[in-house]
């Protein structure tokens, strides 16, 4: 049987707990929430790869740790996969307009939620119930997965109360600090990764005002609010979506004009707004990912490529393949007749087919081209989130399975957007010899063309 709140609950989770997290803060915090039986949930990435995470050495010591807290304070959420944003989508919550999981297919969610899963039971020996999205974003694919792997909440959502929802039940998550409130069930989300010493001070003198109405997870779910369904709600949800939709029309506006700058003539610049504005319609009917929609004229190195390609007389008859094209742009800057585009997401492939025609597109990547006669092979971008080793398999048995001429590529040099900064003289076949390379364009890129010795 459900009780309504007379006054305000709260409860603490902590998102973004990694190996390398700040651990400082997170002691500090955990001596204060013992001090006042404050049980809050742990959002544990299982198998983070992202950078702005790493805050500090790897500690052996970790997973021990995460045991005794779970024996402690009892809930631990799995915090997404990888923590690493693949998408633009907000999702259901449509706080963010980027994610790990939401616009991706079903069974790729499956998979990642259930791998991550198997991380974090195997390692704690408990069995995982609640899920933490990062971001807040994850979309119905995400419940419906989540519910296949047995688990029973999420800690998210806007209300005054815990409800249900697409078959599992949601603890609201609406705080990013310490708030005082009158009534309903308050989350408060943490990220004591960046915390400041005197943000943990209101933090602990926080918990000593309110320490007897901070309350377990568990506990929680047992309590209604008569206002879940007020005008509160829909009016925090409704300015929610209305902040959201006008900084889309800002971005929109705002970051073509920042992209162009760095793009030279304003004839250029002109021609990339001009492009922007259609990839864009295109990205609102097939819903890729937006990072897609960024035009060659405000990628400067790209259009050196399809140069390099044209120069060479010989091209003109031959084959230029391009793995992951995305929307097909530098093919359809290069003369040869013969061009193919491969890329693994299906709705980018069907908007380069409407955009670019010139060129034959099919889903697929490394493992998928077999057979072919390559002149130009061109591999940019994508390469630099894969490790070395593993990369430097698929060139190899890219290389067995088709004959290919020259291979372009683009090197990085402290470029800390991406994962990796390869060196492809390591990477590629030893019969591959470095023929040119370019200046470095922004973002400390440069294009480097690699060409199969004769024998």
């Amino acid at each position: 049987m459900h009780t309504k709140t007379k006054k305000a609950g709260y409860i603490f989770r902590i998102d973004d707990v990694t190996p390398w997290m700040n651990r400082d803060n997170f002691l500090r915090l955990e001596k204060i929430f013992d001090t006042y039986a404050i049980k809050p949930i742990i959002g544990l990435v299982p198998d983070n790869q992202d950078r702005q995470l790493w805050l500090a050495e790897y500690t052996a010591e970790f997973r021990e740790k995460m045991r005794s807290l779970a024996e402690k304070w009892r809930i631990i959420a799995q915090h997404g996969y990888q923590h690493l944003y693949t998408t633009h989508n907000s999702g259901i919550i449509a706080l963010n307009n980027y994610s790990e999981f939401a616009w991706l297919p079903y069974q790729e969610q499956y998979e990642k939620i259930k791998k991550g899963k198997e991380i974090l039971e195997k390692h704690l020996k408990k069995e995982i119930k609640w899920r933490m999205a990062p971001a807040h974003s994850f979309d119905k694919h995400t419940c419906k997965a989540l519910k296949e792997l047995e688990f029973e909440y999420i800690t998210d959502g806007i209300a005054l109360s815990p409800f249900s929802r697409e078959g599992l039940k949601w603890l609201p998550q609406q705080l990013r600090k310490p708030i005082k409130k009158r009534n309903g069930i308050w989350t408060i989300c943490l990220h004591p990764n960046s915390y400041s010493p005197a943000f943990i001070d209101n933090i602990e003198a926080f918990c000593k005002a309110e320490s007897q109405h901070c309350i377990n997870a568990i506990e929680s779910l047992n309590y209604s609010s008569p206002r879940r369904k007020s005008v509160f709600f829909y009016k925090f949800y409704a300015e929610q979506k209305l902040y959201h939709w006008l900084l889309q029309i800002k971005n929109l506006i705002t970051f073509p004009y920042r992209k162009s700058k760095e793009c030279g003539s304003f004839l250029t610049r002109l021609r990339g707004g001009a492009r922007y504005l259609r990839h864009y319609l295109a990205y609102k009917r097939y819903h890729f990912d937006r990072w897609h929609i960024l035009p060659a004229e405000w990628r400067p190195y790209t259009i050196y490529v399809a140069e390099i390609i044209n120069s060479d007389d010989k091209s003109r008859k031959g084959t230029v393949l391009e793995i992951w094209c995305g929307l097909g742009e530098i093919l359809s800057k290069i003369k040869s007749p013969n061009k193919c585009g491969f890329d693994t997401a299906l709705e980018v492939i069907n908007a380069a087919k409407k955009l670019y025609p010139s060129s034959n597109y099919s889903v697929g990547s490394f493992d998928t081209i077999k057979g072919y006669e390559i002149d130009y092979l061109i591999t940019v971008n994508f390469i630099h989130a894969i490790p070395p080793e593993e990369l430097k398999s698929y060139y190899a048995t890219l290389c067995k399975d088709n004959t290919i001429k020259t291979i372009i590529v683009d090197e990085l040099h402290n470029n800390d957007n991406y994962r990796f900064n390869h060196n492809f003289s390591e990477i590629l076949p030893s019969d591959y010899i470095c023929i040119n390379s370019s200046p470095y364009f922004v973002g400390n890129r440069k294009i480097v063309v690699f060409r199969k010795r004769e024998k």
